[in-house]
Parts: structure tokens; sequence; C-alpha cells
């Protein structure tokens, strides 16, 4: 009996299960086929309301899905080269590689990867899990959500981009007349060329570089170290901005928050005074500008430091004599040389003033253009006031607006 046992154990030890896997090819799928681990598919169509599922570790190449049809691809499995037509829809948990979405439907879910996906003809992505290198023309769309991750976008031909909160979005291209909207979460890195646009109603934009005509417009949120090159702009019209250079353009703070550096190396910054920006420090260099913004009341605008390079800071925003207000420039520190453009009304003893509670040092220029009558008396009207410093100011005309 024990040589028997011996022998029966020793014959269930030698038992081998063996897992077969399946391979298919140019089928037609209509109602629903899945694929385990190890299972193969290739140059298919899914139509007819069928569904293709990848489960395991699966794997598919060139499949296409038709209107009504859904391709599955579960955690672990890998598609590659595959075809989403219009009203057609791919659920992406496992890794999708180079899809063509030809007006249909890729949805990137959680922990799942898309890799170089080419959108078209109002394809749609939809990014909960991390898609890279996605490519968009045509007024595609690609949504980030909650934390979906979005690498190296770039959208053509009016294509759009929508971010919401807890979303991100890193290195993104923008082009032709294409548009970012953020909702919220993070866009790090992006350039906007050919009229695109980006819009912040939440969240935070860093490193953003516009080029063009392009335009950022922010409405809520905060812009960190934002670049306008040529004759693009930004407009500023709630939220904050924090940190910017102009190398051409226009930078317009109507409401919000403006703070930290402003170099003008060219172009021209628009300030309102109800635009906080008293935590501002502003440069400003010979092809640079500060407009502020005059109308029928008297506003006071305060600046933290103004450094000028042969810069210039107009005390309107155009030349109109018409203008009653008058502005006063409130500045910690001002140092540098450069150019102050002020009016004046000195029969009235009323004009645009500086007024400087720091240091103030340099050799500055005023040039002032009157709007009344010649003064009947020997009053005289301070434009300038400082606490102390050495800075020299001179007339820089006489009685003419130079521009």
């Amino acid at each position: 009996m024990n040589i028997k046992s011996a022998h029966l154990l020793s014959t269930l030890a030698c038992y081998v299960p063996v897992a077969f896997s399946a391979t298919f090819s140019n089928q037609i799928i209509n109602s629903s086929l899945t694929l385990n681990n190890g299972d193969t598919i290739t140059s298919s169509n899914v139509e007819n309301y069928g569904t293709l599922t990848l489960d395991g570790e699966a794997k598919s190449s060139y499949i296409t899905v038709f209107s009504g049809g859904t391709f599955n691809i579960n955690a672990g499995a890998t598609d590659i080269n595959s075809v989403i037509h219009a009203g057609a829809r791919q659920n992406i948990s496992g890794q999708a590689l180079f899809t063509e979405v030809r007006s249909g439907n890729q949805f990137v879910l959680n922990g799942g990867t898309a890799n170089n996906t080419f959108l078209t003809g109002h394809g749609f992505q939809s990014v909960e899990g991390t898609a890279l290198n996605s490519f968009l023309t045509g007024k595609s769309q690609i949504n980030v959500h909650d934390g979906g991750i979005a690498e190296n976008t770039k959208l053509f031909n009016q294509s759009q981009f929508y971010i919401t909160p807890g979303g991100v979005a890193n290195h993104s291209n923008l082009y032709e007349d294409s548009s970012l909207l953020l909702l919220g979460g993070v866009a790090r890195d992006t350039d906007l060329f050919q009229n695109a646009n980006i819009n912040v109603l939440g969240g935070t934009v860093t490193n953003t570089r516009l080029y063009d005509s392009a335009k950022m417009t922010i409405y809520d949120g905060v812009a960190e170290n934002t670049t306008l090159n040529y004759s693009s702009s930004l407009s500023l019209d709630g939220g904050t901005v924090d940190g910017i250079q102009l190398l051409g353009g226009a930078y317009y703070a109507k409401a919000g928050e403006t703070k930290g550096n402003h170099d003008i190396v060219k172009g021209a910054m628009y300030l309102t005074e109800k635009a906080k920006s008293d935590q501002a420090n502003i440069r400003i260099n010979n092809e640079g500008a500060l407009h502020l913004k005059k109308d029928s009341t008297d506003h006071i605008f305060l600046v933290n430091s103004l450094n000028l390079n042969d810069g210039k800071v107009y005390f309107s925003h155009s030349a109109q004599k018409s203008m009653t207000g008058w502005n006063t420039l409130h500045v910690n520190t001002l140092s540098g040389n450069g150019n102050f453009y002020m009016q004046t009304n000195v029969s009235a003893l009323k004009g645009d003033s500086l007024f400087i509670s720091g240091n103030a040092s340099g050799t500055f220029r005023l040039h002032l253009e009157d709007t009344g009558t010649s003064p009947s008396t020997d009053d005289n009207l301070v434009m300038v006031k400082m606490k102390q410093g050495d800075a020299v100011f001179s007339l820089g005309n006489e009685g003419v607006w130079l521009i």
C-alpha cells in the first residue's frame, strides 16, 4: 500500500496545467467579444453596436470601431494603431498607442494611458488617467478632469482644451485659433501662437508664453511668470498676475491683483485703479511704457518699486485733453532714468502727481501738457514729492506733449 500511494503522488506532482491563447484577425464584431491573457486580435472591425473588450494582458492592433461600437481596453491590456469613428467609443484603463479618433470618442480612465492620439473632425478625448502627445485638429476637443494629466498636447484649427479642478496639463502648444479654458487645476509651460487664446476662470497657469496675436484673459485664478511677445496681449479682469515679462504686446491690468516682477522690455502695460498693484515691482526699458488709465475722476495708483531704463510712464492712457480727472502715482522706491508724461491745469493748481514714499535715485524728465489758461498768480503746482534720496527731476519739454 505504501508503494502504490507513492506512485499516485508522483503522478499528480508531474501534472502541469496548460493555458491556451487565441489569435483573431479580420473579424467583424457586432455582438460581444472578450479577449484574455495572451489573446491577440488584429485588423478587425467593431460595428452595429458590437463590443470588443481586452482583459488581462490581451493585445490588439489595427481595430476599426464604427458608430455604436465600443472598444474596452482594461488594465494590463494594450492596443496600437486603432481608429475610432463618429459615434464610436474607446475606453482605456490599460494602454492605447497611436489611436486615430475620427470624430469619435476616447475616454482615458483612471490608471489608463493614451499615447500619441490623433484627433480630427470634432474628435473628443476625456482624460482621467494620462494622455501623452495628443494631437488635435479639425475643431477637436480634450477635457482633463480631476486626477488626469495631459503632457505635450498640440492643438490646431480651432480645437479646444478644457481643464477642470484637479486636472493637470504640461507643455501644451496651441495654434490657429485654438483655445484653452482653465476652470481649475494647473496648466504649466503653455505656448500660444496664431490667434490662440487662453481663458482662466480658476486654478493656476505657470510659465505661459504668448506669441503672434495670441490672447490670455484672467477672470479668476493665478497666472505666474507670463511672457508676452510680438502683438500678443493679456487682460487681467480678476484673479492674480504674479510676475510678467513683456517682450512686445500689451498687458491690461483692469481688476484683480498684479504683483511680483513686471519687466517691460518692449510693449506697454495699462493699469487701472481697480487693479491692486501695491506689490508690483515694475521695470521699464526704453521701448516699454506704463500707462495709467485716466477718466473724469481722480485716481490713486500704488506701486511697490519703479525702475526706469529710459522707460516711459504716461499718467494717461491717451493724450485727450477732455479728461478732467487727475492721477497720482505712489511708489515706495524709484530708481534709474526715464520720462514721466503728465497733464496739468496750472491756472487751477491741479494736475497729475508723483509721490515717492521711500528712496528716490536717478535722473528723470517731466513732460507736461497744460490743459488750462495761463496762471494769474505766482502760486506753485507741486508735481513731485519725495521723502528721501537724491533723484533729479527736470523739465523734458516746453509745454509740448511728447509721445
